[in-house]
C-alpha cells in the first residue's frame, strides 16, 4: 500500500476515491485513531501518478503541472554548499526518526520535553532546541516534499544573496517560527516548512522591489504558494505547523522587502504602494493565522498556560 494523500475532510477523500475508481483505481482509505487524519493508499505504484493528480486536483490546483521558465532556471543552478549541509542533516534525522518506535526517543531536538514550564530546557541552557525542530520531519512524504523545494530555493538564495545573508535568513526565520508555533501549539512539531515558506517570500517579494534580479517566481507559484498556505491553515491539510509557516512566509516577505530596496541598482523611487501593500500583507498573515489557529483551538493558546495569573 502506497500513500498519496492526507486530509481531515472525509468527505473529500471519499470524493477522491469515487473520482479514482471511475478510472479503474481502488483507494483505500484509513483514519489514524492517534490524530483523526485521513490517509489515501493505492496498492499499484503505478496508479501513483493519476492517483496523486487526482488528490491535487480535488484540492484546486491544475491538474497538469507545466514547469514555468523561471523554476527551470532556479533547478539548473548548482546546489549550494550550506543547502547541501542542512540538506544531509535533515534526512539522515528525518530518515532515523522513521526506524525509531517513537519521535521521543529524539525529544532532546524537540523545543521542550516538559509542560511544567515555558522554554525550560533552553532557559537551563539547551539553546540548540530553538533550531533543531526544523530537521525534524515525520514521514517520507514530508521528508521528500521539504527536501525538494529546500534543494532548489535554498540553492537560488545562497546563490544570489550569498552565504552570510542566506545564514542570516535561515537562523532568524528559524528561531521566530519556532518559537511562535511553540507558544501557539506547544512543543510537538518539526519540518524545514518554515523556514522555506521565509525563502519563498523573500524569492517573491526581493523581484517587486529589485526589478534587475536574475531570479523571480512565476505568478503559477505564488498562487499556488498562498493557496497551500490557506488550505493547510483551515485545515483542508492536517498536522502542519500553520503558525510556522504564518511567521516564516511573513518574515520572508518583509526581507524580500529590505534587500530589494537595499540592492536596487538605480535611483528609482521606492514604490510606495507596492511597499504599503506587502507591509500589510506581511502583517496580516501572522495576525490572520493568530486568529484562526485561536480558534481551532478554542483559545488555549500553550504559552497561555504559564502566563495566566
Amino acid at each position: 500500500m502506497i500513500k498519496f494523500g492526507e486530509l481531515s475532510d472525509e468527505q473529500m477523500a471519499q470524493k477522491i476515491q469515487r473520482a479514482l475508481k471511475l478510472q479503474e483505481i481502488e483507494v483505500v482509505i484509513e483514519r489514524e485513531t492517534t490524530n483523526n487524519i485521513l490517509s489515501l493508499f493505492v496498492s499499484d505504484e503505478a496508479h501513483l501518478p493519476k492517483a496523486y493528480d487526482c488528490f491535487r486536483v480535488h484540492l484546486g490546483f491544475p491538474p497538469h503541472f507545466d514547469i514555468p521558465p523561471e523554476m527551470e532556471q532556479i533547478s539548473r543552478l548548482p546546489w549550494g554548499y550550506v543547502t547541501k549541509i542542512l540538506m544531509i542533516i535533515g534526512t539522515m534525522i528525518g530518515g532515523w526518526l522513521l526506524y525509531l518506535e517513537s519521535p521521543e526517543q529524539l525529544s532532546v531536538l524537540f523545543m521542550s520535553e516538559t509542560d511544567s514550564g515555558f522554554l525550560v530546557e533552553v532557559m537551563a541552557g539547551q539553546w540548540w532546541r530553538l533550531w533543531t525542530p526544523m530537521f525534524l520531519h515525520f514521514g517520507i512524504l514530508h521528508i521528500l516534499f521539504n527536501m525538494i523545494c529546500f534543494k532548489d530555493f535554498g540553492s537560488l538564495v545562497e546563490h544570489q544573496h550569498g552565504i552570510k545573508r542566506y545564514l542570516a535568513l535561515i537562523l532568524i526565520v528559524g528561531l521566530v517560527s519556532n518559537l511562535g508555533q511553540y507558544a501557539v501549539a506547544g512543543p510537538q512539531f518539526g519540518g524545514f516548512s518554515g523556514v522555506l515558506f521565509g525563502l519563498l517570500g523573500l524569492v517573491w517579494v526581493y523581484k517587486v522591489f529589485n526589478p534587475l534580479s536574475e531570479f523571480s517566481l512565476p505568478k503559477s507559484s505564488v498562487v499556488m504558494l498562498l493557496v497551500w498556505f490557506f488550505l493547510c491553515l483551515v485545515g483542508v491539510i492536517p498536522g502542519i505547523a500553520n503558525t510556522a509557516h504564518a511567521l516564516g512566509l511573513s518574515l520572508g516577505i518583509l526581507a524580500g522587502m529590505a534587500l530589494g530596496i537595499h540592492d536596487r541598482k538605480n535611483n528609482a523611487p521606492l514604490p510606495l504602494g507596492p511597499f504599503l501593500g506587502y507591509s500589510m500583507l506581511s502583517l496580516s498573515i501572522a495576525v490572520l493565522t493568530y486568529l484562526i489557529e485561536g480558534f481551532k483551538l478554542d483559545g488555549r493558546f500553550y504559552y497561555l498556560r504559564f502566563f495566566q495569573s
